[in-house]
């Protein structure tokens, strides 16, 4: 990423930044949903009702820790690798000098 000017860099950094924080809300968002389902559903068929709900949201935790910690170091993979696959051809043509 030495070749990007200072903006640009930044820039790309803020989108990459902000996709990952998307994927972590999506991802958390997906697990507890599926957990409290799968819940929800199994207290209504074995008449748990509501420990077994409670057992999978608690459970879910270390579930979303682990999926959170995996996004993080993809992310730090792809930012060590260069990252400079997030510029869009516009971006790489300043950079280039060509319009």
């Amino acid at each position: 990423m030495g070749a990007i000017v200072g903006g640009t860099q930044t820039a790309t950094l803020r989108r990459s930044m902000l996709r990952v924080v998307l994927q972590i809300a999506l991802v958390t968002c997906a697990i507890i949903a599926g957990a409290l389902g799968a819940g929800v559903g199994l207290d209504r068929i074995l008449g748990t009702r509501p420990w077994l709900t409670v057992g999978m949201l608690v459970g879910s935790i270390p579930v979303t820790i682990v999926a959170l910690y995996f996004l993080a170091m993809s992310f730090a993979r792809a930012q060590r690798a260069g990252g400079t696959s997030n510029l869009d051809t516009r971006e790489e043509d300043r950079v280039d000098g060509f319009k």
